[in-house]
């Protein structure tokens, strides 16, 4: 009976094979839905005639299929039934990293419609949140889950919008992700748009305990805004972490500029 399951895993795998010569998978074709639906249904067969696919078989299909924007569903299908489907592999830095990166590319699917556009980018951030309470990781590459993290930063319209990111963030912060100033710098501006004054000076604050700080530019911006509300306590507390961080003299040389 083994001797017969290996035999049959080696069979589904030329198919695999021959199907990637072809170049099936590798173009966009006539009909994308079509093209994915090969490689899928082949592990599909595998599963429904007892014949598990290996890790190694769904990491090759999933990492090929989520190149593709159009190829992008069949890729999360595959990653599903990996992970939810008889098989219970664990998932993969490769497999997860994919996904997340293809949810991105598949955006630009969209870039003529706004609306669709900003609805797959919300989508992108529901399959990273899917795949924190599935199997417990974001996506193993921080750079990835940080893209998608500022992407629906653009794209808040509100304060619901920005609560749901910044849920995600707090998240992977405490699963020990570091993410780039870049994310923080981010989510500080949306804060600031959104009128959040306190909600800006704890997220600075949060980022100086963990060993980061704004660039120059958001800490000024939101230092003016504390001292035009007349939050001397906010303000005075920001001058600080200018102090600290170094900063005080690059804006200094700024203003030099200016006159």
């Amino acid at each position: 009976m083994e001797e017969a399951l290996i035999q049959s895993t080696r069979s589904h795998r030329r198919s695999l094979d021959e199907e990637a010569k072809k170049g099936c998978w590798e173009r966009a074709p006539a009909s994308p839905a079509s093209a994915g639906a090969q490689p899928l249904a082949i592990l599909q067969e595998m599963i429904q005639t007892a014949c598990i696919p290996p890790r190694r078989m769904f990491e090759s299909v999933i990492c090929t299929l989520a190149v593709q924007p159009l190829l992008f569903e069949a890729a999360l299908r595959s990653m599903w039934l990996m992970e939810l489907g008889p098989c219970t592999h664990a998932p993969c830095a490769n497999v997860t990293n994919a996904i997340v990166k293809g949810a991105l590319r598949a955006v630009s699917l969209h870039q003529e419609d706004a609306e669709m556009h900003t609805a797959a980018t919300w989508r992108a951030l529901g399959i990273v949140e899917a795949l924190r309470a599935t199997s417990g990781v974001h996506g193993e590459s921080e750079g990835s889950l940080s893209e998608v993290i500022e992407a629906c930063l653009r794209k808040c319209s509100s304060r619901e919008e920005l609560r749901r990111v910044q849920a995600c963030v707090t998240q992977a912060l405490q699963d020990h992700m570091r993410l780039p100033d870049t994310t923080h710098n981010a989510l500080l501006d949306a804060c600031e748009r959104f009128g959040d004054r306190q909600e800006c000076i704890d997220l600075v604050s949060m980022m100086r305990e963990r060993g980061w700080s704004p660039n120059p530019k958001s800490l000024l911006s939101l230092y003016e805004w504390c001292v035009e509300e007349q939050d001397m306590d906010g303000a005075a507390y920001l001058e600080e972490e200018l102090v600290k961080s170094g900063k005080a003299e690059y804006l200094i040389s700024l203003n030099s500029q200016k006159c």
